[in-house]
């Protein structure tokens, strides 16, 4: 190995040599350096030597250095709780989430109502994406993850937001924790209840479409609407289009089985016409449908629909076809009450043709009664009957009782002003001796004695 030349030290010897001789208040070039030097060299010892007298190494942790041979600080609860929760926020598949919760599931102080808000969160957007697989649903960590919350119910650990969360998780994942929902769904509905009062303008919103979307399935979710009715006129000046919308479309759905949830209601519609130029087709084809299913129990809601209406026009492009379905389905209802409507029906006319060809059986079914009955407020309306009449030969054997009802109704008011419906007849009325003869096979045979077994 090649040696250090010795001329090092004697540069720095000569710095301090002219430190010494130019010791002047204001150090000449020399001094300035060689303080630089003595600085320097104090600072930092010898390369070949530490002060302990061995060669000093550190290696770089997360955070800062520690020395060779030293040991990683500990991680605290905390560290291990905020750990968890960016590995489920990071899951990128139902499997994955499952699995990583698996574990943390059986220990009780980790686990905690952020995660599990966080899980069941993530474990419904994974199901609206439609990347669940069977084995997915039949995973044991379902039973594990169901009796965690049991046991976060029983201690009342979840705050308002968290019980808004997975509230609205589970009528998503219903099919998913169905085994365990008995008990679940009880204790779930009381939380709702008690922290209805706490709850922000989304999660009002949130929990109340999720009632509504449940109550077919159980009815037992309906003890919630009347806290949340209560406390949704308090909150609506907070609302964004969605929930009014969502609000509103609830509100609809509910009514019938849970009257107390049109208290909510005079807000709703007070607070539309402010938000009506936000809000996307969607939103509007919500209130629409909202406010032709409500106009009868609350006349007041069709002071909200000429808003609606002259904002519709401009969104009318971007609509579904169910959206558009339910806006002229909407309009056939409220033509009486609000004539106001009407002025959105010429660009929702334009707009069939293009949209008919994707539109489903009760889609098709309504968009038909609707140009019936809007035939004569909107002539224009018959221009899109060529389009729509050519889609339903290919659906109607999916069509129900209702909707096939609805397409004799409205051919039989149609014949005479576009005779193009007729083209539709044949499927339908094929359709209709199909279901005739079905029902007459099913009610012959609950008339008809059971066969007596020889003893």
């Amino acid at each position: 190995m090649r040696k250090r030349p010795a001329c090092h030290w004697t540069f720095v010897a000569t710095l301090l040599a002219g430190s010494w001789l130019h010791n002047r208040p204001e150090p000449s070039i020399c001094g300035k350096v060689a303080a630089r030097a003595r600085r320097c060299s104090h600072t930092f010892p010898p390369r070949t030597a530490s002060v302990s007298g061995c060669r000093s190494r550190t290696n770089r942790v997360r955070g800062g250095f520690r020395k060779r041979g030293g040991r990683l600080p500990d991680r605290t609860p905390d560290d291990e709780a905020r750990r968890l929760t960016a590995y489920i926020s990071r899951a990128r598949s139902t499997s994955e989430l499952l699995t990583r919760s698996d574990g943390a599931l059986e220990n009780a102080a980790l686990f905690n109502h952020v995660h599990m808000s966080a899980a069941l969160t993530r474990l419904s957007k994974f199901k609206r994406a439609r990347q669940f697989y069977r084995s997915d649903a039949s995973s044991p960590v379902w039973a594990k993850l169901c009796d965690r919350l049991d046991s976060m119910l029983r201690e009342d650990s979840l705050p308002p937001r968290q019980v808004a969360n997975v509230f609205y998780s589970v009528h998503e994942l219903y099919e998913e924790m169905d085994r365990h929902q008995t008990r679940l769904l009880p204790k779930l509905c009381d939380a709702v209840r008690a922290k209805a009062a706490g709850m922000k303008a989304q999660e009002l919103s949130n929990c109340l479409l999720a009632a509504a979307k449940l109550q077919d399935t159980s009815r037992a979710v309906l003890v919630v609407v009347p806290a949340l009715a209560n406390c949704i006129p308090d909150k609506v000046a907070d609302m964004i289009p969605q929930h009014l919308s969502n609000c509103l479309w609830a509100a609809a759905t509910l009514h019938d089985a849970s009257p107390e949830v049109l208290e909510a209601v005079p807000a709703l519609v007070k607070s539309i016409p402010d938000k009506v130029e936000e809000m996307i087709p969607q939103h509007l084809s919500n209130c629409l449908w909202g406010a032709a299913t409500l106009q009868e129990a609350l006349p007041e809601v069709v002071t909200a629909v000429p808003a609606l209406a002259q904002h519709t026009p401009e969104q009318a492009q971007d609509m579904k076809p169910q959206e558009l379905s339910n806006s002229l389905w909407a309009a056939a209802k409220l033509q009486d009450a609000t004539p106001e409507v009407l002025l959105a029906v010429p660009a929702l006319a334009d707009i069939i043709p293009d949209k008919a060809q994707h539109m489903k059986p009760q889609e098709l079914s309504n968009t038909l009664l609707a140009v019936a009955k809007l035939q004569y407020a909107s002539p224009k309306m018959l221009v899109a009957m060529t389009a729509l009449v050519e889609h339903i030969p290919g659906h109607a054997q999916r069509m129900n009782a209702q909707e096939l009802s609805n397409c004799l109704w409205a051919a039989a008011r149609l014949h005479d002003a576009s005779p193009d419906v007729l083209f539709a007849m044949p499927a339908l009325a094929q359709h209709l001796l199909d279901e005739t003869q079905d029902m007459m096979r099913h009610r012959l045979c609950r008339l008809l004695p059971a066969p007596s077994q020889s003893s």
